[in-house]
């Protein structure tokens, strides 16, 4: 039974990551469709974008 538990914190840590990646993707995405950032121009740099989502995804 204890393993079962792990594997439930695991799962669900791991489905909170993949939350969060794919709200920073699409926030990524919006900035660029509302003209925030330019197509082609560069993104902030890894550190600023965890900086600002404070996350570490």
């Amino acid at each position: 039974m204890r393993d079962s538990g792990k594997n439930e914190a695991s799962a669900l840590e791991q489905a909170a990551h993949e939350s969060d990646t794919v709200r920073i993707a699409e926030d990524i995405a919006k900035n660029i469709r509302d003209g925030v950032w330019s197509p082609g121009t560069r993104l902030p740099s890894e550190g600023k974008l965890t900086a600002h989502y404070k996350s570490n995804v």
